[in-house]
């Protein structure tokens, strides 16, 4: 696996990875050398050499050198450990998409390869940067994506709106297979919540947002939502997670009047969040719409519905398509009188409704349950192993719809 990011740390390498080993296969995995951490080490069974390079936030020139740097430490690292080992498979992780291109000797020598679209790259461009689909960076990114997709023998990507996206673009959509971000269950234990696993009431005012704080997952509409209704209903918030947005944030928090109301926690280990999870009132994901968000589905999402709480949620388009419209409380996204309205809608249900409204995000999410997502992986990789580039079933394209 070659990735532009760290290992173990990124949760959906680290589960492809882990589930290879799992199988039977041997796994090695190329990615950026966090602080710490060692050139080289074994993670469950997966081999992991780190590249001295790290990642960090800044301009759109800071951005196009770092992924050009990646690009040659990473294909460097792969030669080298190729003089003693052939693989079958390489799986490479975007963004960037051309990082596809570093595996190209691979390839040459019988290797087939593997894009996981982790994101979609003209959207991202779109929404981080405030642009039209006009631009010319955004034509250039979508060129880069389509020559990705094709040079690739097949792909992953994480939601139906992405794979669309990408066929509407140019991409043979029968060499992309879904593999969904569903939680991790033996971290975030399916239907372990307290309102159905008979823990206790929690306090219904108590809410939970774990993940990044960025300026586009619309916490701060959240914040003052929160303090319109104050006067009627005395909810606390606690963040958990860390990102660029959270000085803003908490600016926010003082000026609306409610910073005693709002727990900024910092980030927290993956393992240590599914015990604030199940004993939190209900989850919040407030997340703004947008050119990439609107096709993008919330890991933080499901891991709330793994477990089984009630959940106030953007209406974004791709939430409905996989959750449905009934077990989540839906509120139009980046409006924060209807996030008020749904604070409010969550505060008058009694009990039973809450233990409701969180069975029935339960119970969506297992539609989507690692189980199934593992058995299209394994299933795609066994195709790429003894046929080269494929033509992937409906099976896997569609992943149990």
């Amino acid at each position: 696996m070659l990735a532009h990011s760290f290992y173990p740390s990124d949760v959906r390498i680290r589960r492809e990875a882990v589930t290879l080993h799992e199988a039977g296969w041997e796994v090695d995995v190329f990615c950026l050398r966090g602080p710490g951490e060692a050139a080289r080490g074994l993670e469950d069974g997966v081999a992991v050499y780190r590249v001295p390079l790290g990642r960090r936030r800044g301009s759109r020139v800071r951005y196009a050198l770092e992924y050009g740097l990646a690009f040659a430490a990473l294909a460097a690292s792969l030669a080298v450990r190729m003089r003693r080992r052939r693989y079958a498979v390489v799986q490479v992780h975007t963004l960037p998409d051309f990082l596809v291109f570093a595996a190209a000797p691979a390839r040459w020598l019988g290797a087939r390869l593997l894009l996981d679209m982790h994101e979609i790259t003209p959207e991202f461009y779109r929404q981080k940067y405030t642009v039209a689909a006009s631009h010319p960076v955004v034509k250039v990114l979508g060129v880069i994506e389509q020559a990705s997709l094709g040079y690739a023998d097949a792909a992953l990507t994480v939601s139906d709106a992405l794979r669309e996206r990408f066929e509407a673009r140019g991409a043979d959509g029968g060499r992309i297979a879904l593999v969904m971000n569903s939680a991790d269950e033996r971290l975030f234990p399916c239907a372990s919540g307290a309102y159905l696993a008979g823990a206790g009431a929690p306090d219904p005012l108590n809410l939970v947002y774990h993940g990044s704080l960025l300026p586009y997952y619309g916490i701060d509409l959240l914040i003052r939502a929160m303090a319109r209704v104050a006067g009627r209903w005395p909810f606390t918030l606690d963040l958990y997670g860390g990102g660029e947005a959270m000085d803003a944030l908490r600016t926010v928090a003082q000026e609306a009047g409610g910073g005693g109301a709002v727990r900024f926690h910092g980030a927290v280990p993956q393992t240590s969040l599914a015990p604030i999870l199940q004993r939190a009132g209900g989850g919040v994901v407030p997340t703004r719409p947008g050119p990439m968000l609107d096709l993008s589905l919330s890991n933080k999402l499901l891991e709330m519905a793994c477990i089984g709480m009630p959940i106030i949620a953007s209406a974004l388009p791709s939430y409905r398509r996989h959750l449905g419209d009934d077990a989540l409380l839906y509120v139009a996204p980046g409006d924060v009188d209807a996030l008020a309205a749904g604070l409010d809608g969550l505060a008058r249900m009694g009990a039973p409704e809450r233990a409701q409204l969180a069975g029935r995000a339960c119970a969506a999410y297992r539609r989507w349950n690692w189980d199934r997502q593992r058995d299209v992986y394994l299933g795609v990789m066994e195709q790429l192993r003894s046929r080269g580039r494929v033509h992937l079933s409906r099976t896997w394209r569609m992943s149990h719809e």
